[in-house]
């Protein structure tokens, strides 16, 4: 599993971005431009699982997870918005990722026994 994420990084005049490529063992930052020719090559020859946001630059490799913590702020977005449906929408989504979330900490934390 690889998670990854990136960030601005002003240098100068230059708009570039730190990219973060996170294993259990491994942390590999990049400072590049935001494309998609940085995570093309970072990832060069990583058959594994990746876990992004929904960044276009990471949606053409084929093993991509989305990240949670990106959803909720997405379903918040919708709860916050002046659209009742849209509203609705989001509060459905939220609650549906939430009860996801901790049905799949029961299944990975066992319980602790007596």
């Amino acid at each position: 599993m690889l998670h990854a994420d990136e960030t601005s990084w002003p240098q100068q005049e230059q708009s570039r971005w730190l990219w973060v490529f996170l294993t259990a063992t491994t942390t590999l930052y990049v400072i590049a431009g935001r494309g998609k020719a940085t995570v093309t090559q970072v990832l060069d020859g990583f058959s594994g699982w990746l876990m992004s946001d929904g960044w276009f630059s990471y949606r053409g490799y084929p093993r991509r997870l989305r990240c949670w913590a990106h959803l909720l702020r997405k379903a918040q977005g919708l709860v916050d918005c002046y659209d009742a449906g849209g509203r609705a929408f989001g509060h459905l989504v939220r609650t549906t990722l939430e009860t996801l979330m901790a049905a799949m900490a029961l299944i990975i934390v066992p319980a602790t026994p007596r």
